[in-house]
């Protein structure tokens, strides 16, 4: 069933929180990028993007959001190679992702004990869907020929797209009942 309730104009305040939340995934990015290992920043950046992510749909609870999310974080770290790619194959890459994660929101809409996983689901996907994308904009022959390595990174990648999704959402549960969260929800 799809979610209307989700096709709403942005508020500017909106973009605003958006734009920040980017602005944190590209301080996170910045502090851990050269400190870690390629392996493990691809891990710590693919966590951090998700968990903001997901945080930018419970703030915004919008259709495009993830979206307009992902297509700022690949601009903002567009020559950092923190998800495995730099430039115009990573921006395209983030914007699929984004796509995908609209597409299962809007679609999915499923709760279970007020836990939406819609959302949960949704972050896993597009988290599995980046290795993915980012291998066959590379290079589809190669995709072909390192298949299992790419599904072996892409069901790493959906399991942490489920727990930072986890995390943002217990966050969530308990900053949704504070007063600036509750002042920016009707305004």
């Amino acid at each position: 069933m799809i979610a209307i309730e989700s096709f709403r104009r942005f508020r500017l305040i909106d973009l605003i929180v958006i734009i920040l939340f980017a602005i944190f995934w590209l301080v996170t990015n910045l502090v851990t990028s050269n400190r870690v290992s390629p392996q493990t920043q691809y891990i710590v950046s693919l966590f951090f993007i998700t968990f903001f992510m997901s945080c930018t749909v419970y703030v915004i609870r919008k259709a495009g959001a993830v979206t307009l999310f992902y297509l700022l974080c690949g601009l903002f770290t567009f020559s950092l190679n923190n998800l495995g790619t730099t430039g115009l194959t990573k921006l395209l890459t983030l914007v699929i992702s984004g796509v995908l994660f609209e597409l299962t929101f809007i679609i999915l809409k499923l709760e279970l004990k007020s836990i939406p996983l819609d959302v949960i689901v949704g972050t896993a996907v597009s988290a599995a869907s980046i290795p993915i994308s980012t291998g066959l904009l590379l290079s589809p022959v190669m995709a072909q020929t390192l298949i299992i390595s790419i599904l072996n990174l892409a069901l790493l990648s959906f399991f942490i797209g489920i727990v930072s999704g986890l995390v943002a959402f217990l966050i969530w549960y308990y900053l949704r009942t504070t007063k600036l969260i509750v002042s920016f929800e009707y305004q």
